[in-house]
This record gives structure tokens, sequence and C-alpha cells, in this order.
């Protein structure tokens, strides 16, 4: 037997192999068709519209403007402008100076000019025109302060010292013995009362050691006496009793005025 020969069984078997596997890959292809079949439609894509090409103007373009011709030459500086003189500030006005001054230790003491209420200490005054003038200066609690002065261009000053006691009096007297009389004069000062006289009976008497000292106007008669001392009755010789009277006004007041605290002339 050739080699060539093929049995015939065996080539029946591999034809039937054959046309199974044929059937197999119609029906795979079969079934994939009809899925594809079964699939809705898939909606169309749609192209967006082509942009309309640009209108070609037939109108010609406008030719452009020549740039101007620049001149390089730089314009010439401006003169400067004079600086305005400055203006002068005015004068200052004219102050009178103070012609009258015023002044107290007591603040808010009245001032009187020739009678006329003028103001209160510390007091100035520019107005016053020149001439003579009293000044009085008054407070309460205090005998007034009267000066005498006379204003012209330059500063006249007064000093009112109200709470500064100064007692410097004196008047003419005669001493009145139990037998006869004798002249002399009593002065009255910080120290004392003293009377000077070329008889022996002259004395002094320290203000603190005053016991008396008393005026009797009618009878024309001053007494004095000290502490445990003798008593000195003084007259004089005027029509009446005024300036008796005002020596012992005079020292009456310095001894208040110390009593109540008021400082004694250094002076």
């Amino acid at each position: 037997m050739s080699l060539l020969s093929t049995p015939p069984r065996a080539s029946a078997a591999n034809s039937r192999f054959t046309r199974a596997i044929v059937a197999i890959v119609v029906v795979g292809i079969g079934g994939y068709a009809l899925f594809l079949l079964m699939q809705p439609d898939a909606p169309l894509t749609e192209e967006p519209p082509a942009s309309p090409a640009p209108a070609v103007s037939s109108k010609k373009a406008p030719e452009a403007e020549p740039a101007p011709v620049v001149d390089a030459t730089p314009a010439p500086k401006p003169a400067p402008k004079p600086t305005p003189k400055p203006t002068p500030p005015p004068p200052p006005p004219v102050v009178k100076p103070v012609v009258l001054r015023v002044v107290s230790d007591i603040d808010g003491a009245d001032v009187f000019v020739n009678r006329q209420h003028v103001g209160q200490t510390p007091f100035e005054s520019r107005d016053i025109v020149a001439g003579a003038y009293r000044v009085d200066i008054s407070a309460p609690g205090y005998d007034s302060i009267a000066e005498d002065v006379t204003i012209d261009e330059t500063l006249t000053e007064v000093t009112a010292a109200f709470t500064v006691v100064r007692l410097n009096h004196s008047t003419a007297v005669v001493h009145k013995h139990r037998f006869g009389e004798c002249e002399g004069r009593l002065v009255a000062n910080l120290d004392g009362i003293h009377y000077q006289s070329d008889h022996k009976d002259a004395f002094s008497v320290p203000l603190a050691q005053l016991e008396e000292l008393s005026i009797d106007y009618l009878e024309h008669t001053l007494r004095v006496k000290s502490h445990g001392g003798r008593t000195y009755n003084f007259t004089d010789d005027q029509p009446n009793a005024d300036a008796l009277f005002v020596f012992h006004g005079e020292v009456e007041r310095a001894r208040a005025r110390l009593d109540r605290g008021d400082r004694p002339a250094e002076d």
C-alpha cells in the first residue's frame, strides 16, 4: 500500500469536522450582525456652520496723513517774574506810658483822685494829664491814706501801707504840777510817750506800760499814767483842746492796731 493513499474513514471524519467549524463561524457572524441591528440609531453629529468669509469692500482705503514736521528748536525760556518787595508791617500802635500807679498791701483798696473814684488797687493810669492832684486810698477797717502828687510824663507811684503801723506825733503842752506848772512837748512814737522838757519832770513811758491815756475835752486836760507810776496832767495854751484830742487819737489808734497784729514800721 502506498503511503500517500488516505483511508476512506479518516477522510470522511475530517470532512464532518470542517463543516462543523464553518457552521460555528457562520452562526457567530450572524449573531453579531443581529446584535448590531437591534442597537438604537446613534444621533448624527452636527457640524458647526462655517463662518462666513469676510466681505471684501470695493472702497479704497484712505491714505495715511503725513506726520507733522516737529521743530526741534527748543522754545525760549520765559523771563523770570520780578520778586515783589515784601509789604512792610504797619507800625505798632503808640502806647502811652503809665503816669500814675497806686499799690497797697491790701488789694482792692479804693483809689480817689481829686475826690473822684478811679478804681481799686493795684491801679494804673495812662490818661491823667499833667498837673497837681490829691490821691486818697481807703480800705475797710483802716484809716484813709492821702498823698499830694504832681503828675508829669514820668511815673508817679503811691504806696499805701495799711497794715504797717507808724506813729510820729507831737504837740506843745503845759505840765500842771500840784503847785505851779512847766512847759514842754509831748512826743508819741512806737517806743512810747515822751515828755521833753528842761524841767526835772521829763519822762518816757513805753506804749505797753501805759495804764491810762485819757482826754477831757471840756476840762482841756490830757492825762497820762504808767503802770504803778505817777499820773501826769497836761494842758496847752490853745483856746480849745483840739491839739490834745488829736494827740490822744493818734496814740490810741496805733495801740489798737498793734494789739490786733499789724506790724510796726521799721523806719
